[in-house]
């Protein structure tokens, strides 16, 4: 990743899922969400972002960025969830890469720790709307200054934003269920 931003000084941030780790077991448990290659994005290519990102539920939460970069956007939400939204806006301030290398490990369970739960799945069960709205931020920044789109277009769109809420609604229901409130 650090590699990626130096190959390109314009490049603002590199994005990858990341490895989770049960280190009393020794072994990968697999990486977070599927980032199968390296993917580049432009200024932009906001919508193109959000379209991959949401089709594969990936949550751009772990990236390494240029602090400059970062600085300009960096606000963080209150009432939705921060990462697409941060994602597209760093889009504005110049390209970023999306890579399937994690560079960041997660650990589930630690040799004292039996099980660590993960912030994000605990927020699965309860920020549906937070989730959802982020999406709906994001798409709004990466609409700013474009001209009115197509009814057809502006479908597609809705089904983007339904499509992440309702691929989100399982997690939550099982989250829920695991934790005995229904």
């Amino acid at each position: 990743a650090i590699d990626a931003l130096v190959a390109d000084p314009a490049r603002v941030a590199v994005f990858a899922p990341w490895e989770l780790y049960d280190e009393a077991a020794a072994a990968s448990r697999g990486v977070f969400y599927p980032q199968p290659e390296v993917e580049d994005y432009r200024p932009g290519d906001g919508l193109r972002l959000l379209a991959r990102l949401t089709h594969r539920v990936a949550l751009p939460e772990i990236g390494l960025y240029r602090t400059a970069a970062l600085h300009r956007v960096l606000a963080m939400p209150k009432s939705v969830h921060w990462a697409h939204v941060w994602a597209v806006r760093l889009l504005g301030e110049g390209p970023l890469r999306l890579q399937p290398q994690p560079f960041y490990r997660f650990h589930v369970r630690t040799r004292i720790v039996r099980e660590r739960p993960q912030l994000g799945n605990e927020q699965a069960g309860s920020h549906l709307d937070r989730y959802r709205g982020g999406v709906e931020v994001a798409l709004a920044t990466a609409l700013r200054g474009k001209p009115p789109l197509p009814a057809n277009v502006r479908q597609d769109l809705r089904e983007l934003v339904h499509g992440f809420a309702a691929q989100r609604l399982p997690v939550a229901a099982r989250i829920a269920g695991q934790s005995g409130d229904p």
